[in-house]
């Protein structure tokens, strides 16, 4: 635009306005300035809804447009000690992109401490025009001394009216006895003799009014001009605010009958925009919480952006407080450099969590329902550049970003009566490096919105729905929300805004149906780029065009990196795949399913599939492991029609490994209980066995015994196993405890010594219960056992039922007392009842 196209840097800024301010006699050399350049979005939205985009340019590039200053430097001056740490300002001024002041103010509390004159402005008030001499300037002093006092409200006001008055007349000034000290004309005059040195030199002002004032401990006089002379259709208005002792307040401006569009439904969007983020934020935390659960969380790519999310993000917080800081050891020693710094890391480190939280979930997500966008991601990530998937992404990110800002300029020219809003931010008033910082800020939102909006969302809807067409939808309305915070660019009227953004989301969001994650990120990296870097090629002289070509440098690189490596880069079937941990892991856990399932289909092959009945004897038997498969064991063998060996044990540990030698004791009762009839010298043979063939530290508890139907008697041995229940037909009970010895816990000489064979005989309606621990320790939630006292209870009162009705009614109850609490060992138990009445 033509107000800019003169534009000087910031330090000839600061120099002139140093120049104009010192020559208003207001000296500063206490303060630092922080500079910004800005722009009067009001008046330039309010002409282009005047006039439209066409009628605007053509106004503003008339003669008697003056180079108003739609765009101009904005300077702040701070004392040093306020400067450092975010203290009031001591003064502040506008000035023309060329350097030319058009608005200053200073505070009240500056204007204290600094106690403002102007010795030039003084004389021409009051008319003085007297010889340099020594007393006359010791008479100057002493009247400027008391404009000064006068100029702050106090109880000797009178005092200082009366002082004033005499030192003014021994300079030779004419002032009725009845008069004012100053008449209005001559504060005109000195307003004018300002005004002569700003912007405004050029204007003619018509004078309105002035009023004296009194403000904030201040006396002052505020005179208000209008200008004859029409800027942009409109009449500028001048404030000034001028000082007893002739020093200057205050010069501002207004447009007179600007009429400024405001933004319609702003309050319903940010309740909108709040909701939206709310809801989002406690979705992500659940599905991150359910993916954990899960175990389908890749953490290494989580890890990667994590770590760069988090450094980027803090480089870009110190590159922000760096720009306005001279690293001098003052700067340092005032500014509580430590405690930003520290603020800086903390802010970083949160950013890391939540890129690894997002990272995560996306990988999780993608993997999962649509693994192929994450291909060419996969081989950069890992260092794999040189192929040509990397390549045609690092391409098509170009051209998909050229397609989207050329899509953007079609849709603002098409709607009629859209204008874009005069926001300028310079990036170099806002980064110390900005080129670095701003780079990196566009990575970061990148990052961001590619990962929750299409990586997270986009996937999720899609394997909800299997609909793609969802997707861009879904974009269209994220970027309709966010689109104009991101990139900082409003279109106005509003409503055509949020169908530009709408659309170009969509399209943002069709391209991904395409195209993976790195092509995505790249492609709005460089789309946001061309927008954040419009002051450095939309503003001629700008500041920022180092920026800009900074910028179009590596959108260039980029080009040419992409081609080399599609024409010299490796083919995709060349390429290693990746396959993330917990998949490997998950497939591991898969075939390890696999294989404990057909372990528990052997293990349930191996106990009795039927029950081998002898005439007079009711027996039944159950197994239930905790685990797929278990070290608990029962076996009823048949040794002829009148005979049968019974077994229950249990191994030491659970799962394969005890199910492994509960095999092993199997295969040994079975080959040896036909030939060896003794229960104490089978187990002796059994514990020899076991001892050589075991691992050190694992034992059998057992208890083995023949049952002969005809006399009804089991001889038995006990080798550490639980004691047997007994309930007689009348109710009484007994725990049979004979001596025992584990199987493999010491030698056969030991164990023939430690262990004894009985004898149990059982009479009409008496019951037999042989139980593993799983049964008797079972324990609920309270972490009480079931307990032998228990489980006697039970038996005793369900003692006339038939045997597998007393054992379902063990299981019922310990599985009742167990509730919730997990099983946490396997559950065996074999009942035997005299009854005449089975299998004659």
């Amino acid at each position: 635009m033509s107000t800019i196209k003169n534009s000087v840097s910031k330090e000839a800024v600061i120099s002139k306005s140093d120049s104009i301010i010192t020559s208003w006699q207001v000296y500063s050399d206490n303060t630092l300035p922080r500079i910004e350049m800005e722009s009067y979005r009001g008046i330039i939205d309010s002409l282009q809804h005047k006039f439209g985009k066409k009628g605007f340019k053509e106004l503003v590039d008339k003669a008697e447009s003056r180079n108003f200053p739609l765009f101009y430097w904005d300077i702040d001056n701070y004392l040093k000690e306020d400067f450092y740490n975010d203290g009031s300002r001591f003064s502040s001024a506008s000035l023309t992109p060329s350097g030319e002041i058009f608005s200053y103010s200073m505070g009240s509390d500056a204007i204290l401490k600094a106690r403002p004159y102007n010795n030039s402005t003084i004389r021409q008030a009051l008319g003085l025009n007297f010889e340099t001499t020594v007393e006359n300037k010791a008479i100057q002093d002493s009247l400027l001394s008391e404009l000064l006092r006068f100029q702050s409200v106090t109880e000797e006001d009178y005092r200082s009216y009366g002082q004033i008055r005499k030192f003014s007349e021994m300079l030779g000034a004419e002032i009725p006895e009845d008069g004012d000290l100053f008449t209005q004309d001559e504060i005109w005059n000195g307003v004018s003799g300002y005004l002569s040195g700003t912007y405004w030199k050029n204007y003619s002002f018509r004078r309105d009014s002035l009023e004296f004032q009194q403000s904030q401990g201040l006396r002052f006089v505020r005179l208000f001009l209008t200008s004859r002379d029409s800027v942009l259709g409109f009449l500028p208005k001048l404030q000034v605010d001028l000082l007893p002792a002739g020093g200057i307040k205050a010069i501002t401006f207004d447009m007179a009958d600007i009429d400024i569009p405001s933004r319609p439904y702003s309050d319903i969007m940010d309740v909108i925009i709040q909701f939206t983020f709310l809801c989002l934020g406690i979705w992500l935390i659940s599905i991150f919480y359910l993916r954990i659960k899960a175990k389908a969380i890749d953490t290494q790519p989580a890890f990667v952006i994590s770590v760069l999310a988090g450094f980027m993000f803090s480089a870009t917080q110190f590159l922000r407080y760096a720009n306005e800081l001279e690293f001098s050891s003052e700067a340092i020693l005032n500014a509580s450099l430590p405690d930003r710094l520290f603020i800086t890391g903390i802010l970083g480190a949160i950013s890391a969590v939540l890129f690894f939280i997002l990272t995560s979930i996306s990988d999780s997500v993608t993997r999962q329902y649509w693994p192929e966008k994450l291909k060419a991601w996969d081989l950069a990530r890992r260092g794999f550049f040189k192929n040509k998937p990397v390549g045609r992404s690092a391409i098509l990110s170009i051209c998909i970003a050229g397609m989207l800002a050329g899509l953007w300029a079609v849709l603002v020219q098409v709607f009629p009566g859209t204008h874009i809003t005069a926001d300028v931010r310079l990036q170099s008033s806002n980064f110390a490096f900005p080129s670095i910082a701003v780079l990196m800020e566009n990575l970061l939102g990148s990052l961001l919105v590619v990962i929750s909006l299409l990586m997270i969302l986009g996937n999720q809807l899609y394997a909800i729905t299997k609909a793609k067409w969802l997707i861009p939808v879904l974009s269209g309305f994220i970027f309709a929300l966010f689109l104009e915070f991101f990139i900082s660019l409003d279109v106005h009227p509003f409503n055509y805004s949020l169908v530009i953004n709408f659309v170009i989301g969509a399209a943002f969001g069709a391209f991904y149906i395409r195209y993976g994650f790195l092509t995505m990120v790249l492609s709005l990296f460089i789309f946001v780029g061309i927008f954040t870097t419009r002051a450095g090629w939309l503003m001629p002289n700008s500041p920022d065009e180092n920026l800009f070509y900074i910028f179009t440098t590596l959108v260039f690189g980029i080009f040419v990196l992409g081609f080399y490596f599609v024409a010299k880069g490796s083919e995709k079937k060349d390429l290693p795949d990746y396959v993330p941990t917990y998949i490997e892991d998950q497939a591991k856990e898969q075939r390890l399913d696999q294989e404990l399932e057909i372990a528990q289909a052997v293990q349930k092959t191996f106990l009795p599939s039927r029950v081998e009945q002898l005439p007079g004897i009711d027996i039944a038997g159950i197994c239930e492991p905790a685990q797929e498969t278990g070290g608990d064991y029962y076996d009823m063998i048949s040794l002829g029609k009148n005979r049968m060996a019974i077994a229950i044990g249990d191994v030491s540990g659970k799962g394969i490994q005890a199910a492994f030698y509960m095999t092993f004791v199997k295969g040994v009762l079975h080959s040896l209980s036909a030939l060896i009839l003794s229960p104490l010298e089978l187990l002796n043979q059994l514990n020899r066995l076991f001892k050589e063939n075991a691992t050190r530290g694992t034992f059998v508890s057992m208890i083995y015994g023949i049952l002969e139907a005809d006399k009804r008697e089991l001889t038995f041995a006990r080798a550490g196993h639980n004691p047997m229940l007994i309930v007689r037909a009348n109710g009484d009970t007994d725990w049979l405890m004979s001596k025992g010895i584990g199987i493999g816990v010491t030698s056969s000489l030991l164990f023939m010594k430690g262990t004894e064979e009985a004898v149990l005989k059982l009479n009409e309606g008496d019951v037999a219960v042989l139980y593993t621990d799983g049964i008797t320790e079972m324990m609920n939630i309270s972490n009480q056992f079931y307990g032998e006292e228990r489980l006697e209870r039970v038996v005793k009162g369900v003692r006339k039922g038939a045997s597998s009705s007393i054992l379902n009614i063990i299981i019922s109850d310990v599985k009742e007392f167990k509730g919730v609490a997990k099983q946490h060992d396997d559950m065996t138990l074999v009942v035997i009842k005299a009854d005449s009445s089975v299998n004659k």
